[in-house]
Parts: structure tokens; C-alpha cells; sequence
């Protein structure tokens, strides 16, 4: 007994220093419209707001709009609302054991007066806020502030909402930490893929180009430093950026030329072409007098390749 009286003398006093501080205690009461009762509830990251229906409004189901940023427990008529970012807001739907809906709009303000304890009623009619909906005009949706009397919790209530909080922040840190770890194991992946592709691309590099002995490419105009392929685009690199326009032609197997499209790379020493192009011409603006080069053979002759 003493301890019970202990507990209710402690409850007394920390309703009475809420009260005493800064916090406004505000209220709210809404009409009902066609058996929803309509309200907007301001609160404030790091307070919690406790919404009280009648208490025969027994709560069965609390379905809120953005889980993610607000944390939302209760039990019977009680329900508490608590913002976990600024400037957040949603809605909150409270399903009455008779199939009404209580409809609670949700918004973070550090500017607006926090609502720490709303009322929400029908008028004052008794029964479900279905039968309140009878007696309300369409239009009649009445909200207003004003000093409401302190809820009282026992503390086998006070207990289990305290532990259903606990088990809501709980599971929404560990659906933080399993998207961080998401995250984690992405960005390894990529990390991975990009070493190995790092590591295995050296490997995958062919040399095999040779340009017209008669023609010296590494002089002007040309300044050729190597030419190579990777088994997917033909490279060319030079030993000055090229100012004037470079044209690259592949040879058809009947020997006509096709220009190619070509990617300038970096501050403009390399060029690639889609592809490996066996054969073809390097013509600096003028394609007809190119230098040109072909995949080294066997030790053919120039001749006898039909370059």
C-alpha cells in the first residue's frame, strides 16, 4: 500500500512539473463528420503528445501514414504520438471497436505551441463517435484550446505502453540497421568489382598494331606513342595533344575505308573506337594522306595485305 501511494505521489509530482514548465498544455476538441472525428495535433521533436478519446472509444487498430519518422503506442482510449524528425507530418487513423475511424493529423512545429495532451470528443454525446455523427451538422467541426484536466495512467498502464515504445524504437533501429548494412554490403560489392576489374584488366590488353613502316606516325602530324585493344575498343594514343581534326577509318575486306566515330579521353592524348578494328587509316584532317596500320600477321609483307 505504501508503495502504491508512493508511485500515485510520484505521478502527481510529475504531472504537476510538466504543468509548471514552459510546454503549453493544450487541447483540442473536434466535431465528428459521417463517424470521423477530424483534429490536427502539433508536437515537437523530443516531446510526446498523448491523444485521449472517451473512454469508452476503445482503440482497436492505430494505423499511421509515415511509420519511418514518428513513433506511435497507446492502449485502450490512449494513444501517444512522438516525432523523430523536424518538420515531419502525417496522419494517424484510430479504429474503434465499432468500425469508426478517429482521423489525426500529425505535425512537427518548433514554431506553432505544442499540443501535449489532446482531447478529442463528439460534442459530448454518448455512445460511438458513430452515433455522435447523427447529431453534428455537416459543417459543425468545432476546434478550440484550451486547459484540460490531467490524464491519470495506473502504472501497470504506464508500464506497458512504456514497453510497447521500447519495441517500436527497437524494431526501427533494427530496420536502420539492416539498411546501413544493405548499404555496407553494396558499397563492398562495387569495391570489389572494381579491384578485380583493376587487377584482371593489364591481362586483357593486346599490343598487336603495326603502322606503315614507310610512314613515321611518332613525327608530326601525327605523334603516334601506341596503339592497342582490350578486346573491346581499339585505343590510340599520342604523344601531344592533337589540335587539328583526327579521322579514323577501318578497311572493309574489299579495301574501301569507313570512317569511325571516335572518343576523345582525358585532356585529349588518347582516342577510342568502339571495337577492335583489324585494319584501318589515322588521317589527320585529310584521310586520303593517312598512315595506315593493321593487326601485326605472320610477317606479311605490307604488299601482299592489300594495305
Amino acid at each position: 500500500m505504501v508503495a502504491k501511494r508512493l508511485g500515485f505521489a510520484l505521478l502527481l509530482f510529475l504531472i504537476a512539473s510538466s504543468a509548471a514548465g514552459q510546454v503549453p498544455q493544450g487541447s483540442l476538441r473536434a466535431g465528428v463528420r459521417a463517424g470521423v472525428a477530424q483534429a490536427e495535433v502539433v508536437t515537437r521533436v523530443g516531446f510526446e503528445t498523448t491523444v485521449v478519446l472517451p473512454p469508452h472509444w476503445n482503440v482497436v487498430e492505430r494505423r499511421l501514414g509515415d511509420p519511418d519518422r514518428w513513433v506511435v503506442t497507446g492502449g485502450g482510449h490512449l494513444t501517444m504520438v512522438r516525432p523523430l524528425a523536424r518538420g515531419a507530418a502525417t496522419n494517424l487513423a484510430l479504429v474503434l471497436a465499432d468500425g469508426s475511424v478517429v482521423s489525426v493529423g500529425l505535425r512537427e512545429s518548433d514554431v506553432l505551441p505544442v499540443h501535449t495532451v489532446v482531447h478529442l470528443a463528439a460534442g459530448g454525446s454518448a455512445g460511438s463517435a458513430g452515433d455522435a455523427a447523427a447529431g453534428v451538422a455537416e459543417e459543425d467541426i468545432a476546434a478550440g484550446t484550451g486547459v484540460e484536466p490531467a490524464v491519470f495512467l495506473s502504472a501497470v498502464d504506464v508500464e506497458a505502453i512504456r514497453e510497447e515504445e521500447r519495441r517500436a524504437l527497437e524494431a526501427l533501429r533494427a530496420a536502420q540497421g539492416e539498411a546501413r548494412a544493405r548499404v555496407d554490403d553494396a558499397v563492398s560489392a562495387a569495391g570489389d568489382a572494381v579491384e578485380a576489374f583493376i587487377a584482371d584488366y593489364p591481362r586483357r590488353l593486346h599490343f598487336v598494331f603495326e603502322f606503315n613502316p614507310e610512314v613515321d606516325v611518332t613525327a608530326e602530324p601525327y605523334w603516334v606513342e601506341g596503339m592497342w585493344h582490350d578486346t573491346q575498343s581499339t585505343f590510340i594514343r599520342f604523344r601531344r595533344v592533337i589540335e587539328d581534326e583526327i579521322v579514323v577509318a577501318g578497311l572493309l575486306p574489299d579495301g574501301t575505308a569507313r570512317v569511325l566515330p571516335h572518343e576523345v579521353l582525358g585532356v585529349g592524348l588518347v582516342i577510342r573506337v568502339d571495337g577492335v578494328v583489324p585494319a584501318g587509316i589515322l588521317g589527320v584532317g585529310d584521310l586520303g594522306a593517312g598512315a595506315p596500320w593493321r593487326m601485326r600477321g605472320e610477317a606479311e609483307p605490307w604488299q601482299e595485305a592489300g594495305i
